[in-house]
């Protein structure tokens, strides 16, 4: 029996996977520095949560902290609707083996306990791997790097500058997930398309796949 193609495939966690996680640090915020952030702006500048200048690493000092004490709150935060199915389809896939990953800004050292416990609670030998990439702290990484090193054929991300980071790493694809605040966005950049739900940027997916193996 000939062994399946091989397709890598790598998924966001927060706002894809996992519902509702940037509205729960937004009201974290609120709570400790009584400053509104407006959603459509939660990838803005430093003066879209409430701090002068171009100040980047007051805004880690700032959300740090919330990330470590109230971090195992994110256990309790919701799948978003048809996580499961669209993580287990691919991994049972009858003729394409799908690696998937997790590319997740998450800190390693505050969050990669939580991360754990979410992929062994929902999605236990589904992934191969998890990748934090340490989007609030100084000694972050872009996900295009760290896709670009797998050999990633199509990345899922509800953040457009995300997307244009694998992109520009030479990932071929990236999906755009949901119609969210802060990536609306009519006309998206060469390379992405937008999927509303899992169900769609499962098939999604699985339609770039099987183009992939074809040629």
């Amino acid at each position: 029996m000939s062994e399946k193609p091989k397709v890598v495939v790598t998924w966001d966690l927060d706002d894809v996977i996992v519902d509702g996680t940037a509205s729960w640090l937004i009201d974290h915020y609120q709570q400790r520095f009584g400053f509104d952030v407006d959603p459509a702006k939660f990838y803005g500048t430093p003066i879209d949560w409430g701090v002068e200048g171009d100040d980047w690493g007051e805004i880690n000092r700032r959300i740090a902290p919330i990330f470590e004490e109230c971090g195992h709150e994110v256990r309790d935060l919701p799948l978003s609707p048809g996580s499961i199915d669209a993580v287990h389809g691919l991994a049972n896939h009858g003729e394409i083996n799908f690696e998937q990953h997790i590319v997740t800004g998450r800190t390693e050292k505050i969050m990669a306990i939580h991360t754990l416990w979410l992929v062994n609670e929902h999605f236990n030998d589904c992934f191969r791997d998890i990748h934090h990439t340490n989007m609030f702290k100084d000694d972050s990484r872009s996900k295009g790097e760290v896709c670009r090193r797998l050999g990633v054929a199509v990345h899922v991300d509800d953040h457009i500058d995300h997307c244009a980071s694998v992109i520009g790493n030479g990932v071929p694809n990236a999906i755009v997930f949901d119609n969210l605040p802060w990536n609306k966005q009519e006309q998206l950049p060469y390379g992405m398309v937008r999927c509303s739900d899992m169900t769609t940027a499962k098939e999604e997916i699985i339609r770039i796949a099987a183009s992939i193996v074809k040629s």
